[in-house]
């Protein structure tokens, strides 16, 4: 059984031990704002000053369909974002050569670009023949107001079904 001196004497430990935690708590706080200031004294230097990420994948539907699936992220809202072309290349040998079969144009098909996103996923379906491989040569673009920047990149290459 405790008395009541051991129980206050235990009370004021207690006591004492979370003023202390407290107060290094708040000292750490003190050593992560000087820490977020030199965060933000660094350069980051991008691969690209518009594109976060971009993709292009390939997939094989049946009757020798194939749909090719292109996603493109920027680090800010754009004038324009999107696949300025699509290139459909196809193959006859196995992958060792290609040869361009389609294009898709931004100035045909309007719903490749975007304004004022950050985002566009644009699909397109090529009719392909069964057999054959096929993969997509893409063309992304993305501006604003400072400039612009291009890139081409291609997708995956599958076997139409």
């Amino acid at each position: 059984m405790y008395t009541k001196k051991s129980t206050r004497i235990l009370s004021i430990a207690l006591s004492l031990c979370l003023a202390f935690s407290l107060l290094s708590m708040s000292s750490f706080a003190d050593d992560d704002s000087a820490l977020s200031e030199d965060i933000n004294r660094i350069s980051v230097t991008r691969a690209s000053d518009y594109f976060m990420s971009y993709s292009s994948t390939a997939t094989a539907k049946s009757g020798g369909k194939v749909a090719i699936s292109v996603t493109i992220y920027s680090y800010k809202n754009c004038t324009s974002i999107g696949a300025k072309t699509i290139l459909i290349q196809e193959s006859t040998d196995g992958g060792v050569n290609w040869s361009n079969v389609s294009t898709y144009s931004s100035s045909t098909y309007t719903s490749m670009l975007g304004s004022g996103y950050s985002y566009i996923a644009v699909p397109v379906t090529y009719s392909g023949t069964a057999g054959r491989m096929y993969r997509a040569v893409v063309t992304c673009y993305a501006a604003d107001s400072n400039g612009s920047e291009t890139l081409i990149f291609y997708s995956n290459s599958v076997t139409a079904a």
